[in-house]
C-alpha cells in the first residue's frame, strides 16, 4: 500500500470512528488531520467520520471497546503517541497500549487500524506525523478504507 496515494478503494459507503489521544498534541493533530483528509480522499463522508478524543494513550483501548460495542463504525482508528522519555514508562504504556488495541480488535471481532507511534525521541514522531509520506494517519486511513471493503466483501459485518 502506497501511503502517497490515496486509496484505490471506495470509501463512500464505510464509517469510521477515530479514537485520538491529545497527549503530544501536536503530533497527534499531525496524524489526525493527515487522516481525516486521507479518508475524505477515498470518498468517505465527512458525517461517517467521528472523532472521539482521550487524554493520552493509555486510554485509546477503553475507548475503542466502547466505540465497538456501540457497534456505529466499520473500522475504528486508533491514533496517538508514545515518545520514549527516561524511565521505562515508555515500554509499558506502549505494551499495555497496543495490547488493550489487540483484545478489542479479537474479543470485538472490528478491524482496528492502527496509528499510534512509539518513538524513541520528539524528532521521530514529528517525522512521522508531519507533512509528508511518512504521516502514519495518512496510512492508518488507507488501511482502515481496505479493511472495511474487505470486511464487508467478506461478509464478515455485523449490523453494520
Amino acid at each position: 500500500m502506497d501511503a502517497n496515494n490515496y486509496s484505490p478503494v471506495d470509501g463512500s459507503p464505510f464509517r469510521f470512528t477515530i479514537v485520538r489521544a491529545r497527549f503530544n498534541e501536536g503530533v497527534t493533530q499531525g496524524l489526525l488531520d493527515a487522516c481525516t483528509e486521507t479518508l475524505r480522499g477515498a470518498g468517505v463522508r465527512p458525517e461517517h467520520v467521528s472523532v472521539i478524543e482521550v487524554p493520552g494513550s493509555m486510554e485509546i483501548g477503553y475507548a475503542l471497546n466502547e466505540c465497538a460495542v456501540e457497534g456505529t463504525a466499520d473500522v475504528l482508528i486508533a491514533l496517538g503517541a508514545v515518545i520514549k522519555g527516561e524511565t521505562v514508562h515508555f515500554e509499558y504504556l506502549a505494551s499495555f497500549c497496543m495490547d488493550s488495541i489487540r483484545e478489542v480488535i479479537m474479543s470485538q471481532r472490528i478491524p482496528v487500524s492502527v496509528g499510534v507511534l512509539t518513538c524513541f525521541n520528539r524528532a521521530q514522531a514529528e517525522a512521522r506525523s508531519g507533512f509528508g509520506p511518512l504521516n502514519r494517519g495518512r496510512e492508518a486511513a488507507l488501511a482502515a478504507v481496505e479493511m472495511a471493503a474487505l470486511r464487508r466483501n467478506m461478509g464478515w459485518t455485523r449490523g453494520v
